[in-house]
């Protein structure tokens, strides 16, 4: 679409008047060759293209040779209403053309209009926090962290354990979960005890690092050592100290291209975090809270082999 939009036709407005030209072209098959009604359209619909797309599209372009008609010296008045109706037909064909150019415009105009909408637009989400329902208040806390370091708006961070960052009423619950967990700049895999056997947590993460997007894990009651499979492949900061959570927090700016405000401005969400961090329990998975042979999978229904867990069946779904 052309960049000089304050000379051109807006796509909404254009779709109104193109739509409306063509209910008109149906009555205009019976009128005679060369009618004043048949040329006054031809003349509205060129001059709605070069508004709507510029002079020089393809589609303004187009329509121009659609013009053309061929016929024969002595044709009948009928025969000549047959050829420029054959006119007409391929002039109507580049006019639904346009049409459905303009859609796809006007698709895009309400994205960007409405960024909060994130069932239309899933690519404003910037992070996703991929955590245990059981560790809703650390969640939370973590995300005051980040809204008031980065200056994040709730309609930018997904948590679907803590009210304001929920998914939306009404959506399918693992089809959207697997659109933002790939849509999203930044996915925070909060590491816990609860979360290590959370099949919704490791399918999340599975996915995330099967697709090559940047997952960042923070440790709270678990030990880097205690990371398996793809995990352990990353490098996870603990959320035991202020300058680990300092860390986070620049690194995660980097990601989403922006700077984070002065350190004193959110050392208080940081001691928030800490606090929380330091509460939950360190405990020692036992073989029993790993996945075992014909388990079933909470997202898909799927079933998965002995040592075949949802961290390495995200994996294999994100491929």
């Amino acid at each position: 679409m052309p960049t000089t939009r304050h000379t051109m036709l807006a796509p909404k407005k254009a779709t109104e008047i193109l739509n409306a030209l063509l209910k008109e072209a149906a009555g205009l098959e019976t009128e005679p060759f060369g009618s004043p009604s048949r040329d006054r359209w031809t003349t509205t619909v060129q001059g709605a293209l070069e508004r709507a797309f510029g002079r020089d599209d393809s589609i303004a372009a187009n329509f121009r040779r659609a013009q053309g008609i061929i016929f024969k010296q002595g044709d009948s008045a009928e025969n000549l209403r047959k050829a420029d109706n054959e006119k007409l037909a391929a002039e109507v064909s580049v006019v639904q053309s346009a049409i459905q150019q303009l859609s796809w415009a006007i698709e895009g105009e309400e994205r960007i209009e409405d960024p909060t909408d994130v069932s239309k637009s899933p690519t404003t989400m910037m992070i996703f926090m991929s955590h245990s329902s059981k560790d809703a208040d650390l969640a939370k806390a973590l995300i005051n962290l980040l809204k008031s370091a980065l200056g994040l708006s709730a309609n930018q961070i997904r948590c679907s354990s803590v009210d304001g960052y929920r998914l939306p009423v009404g959506v399918n619950t693992e089809s959207k979960l697997r659109e933002e967990v790939k849509a999203a700049k930044v996915v925070i895999g909060l590491i816990t005890p609860s979360s290590l056997t959370s099949h919704f947590v490791m399918f999340e993460l599975g996915a995330r690092w099967g697709a090559g997007l940047f997952l960042a894990p923070l440790l709270a009651g678990v030990d880097p050592s205690e990371l398996k499979g793809p995990l352990g492949l990353l490098n996870a900061l603990s959320a035991d100290t202020q300058s680990k959570l300092i860390q986070f927090v620049e690194d995660i700016a980097k990601q989403i291209d922006r700077n984070a405000q002065s350190t004193a401005s959110y050392l208080d969400e940081i001691n928030a975090v800490l606090q929380m961090a330091e509460a939950v329990p360190r405990i020692e998975l036992a073989q029993e809270d790993l996945p075992v042979k014909g388990a079933i999978q909470p997202i898909g229904q799927q079933t998965y082999d002995e040592g075949y867990n949802p961290l390495t069946y995200g994996l294999r779904m994100a491929r």
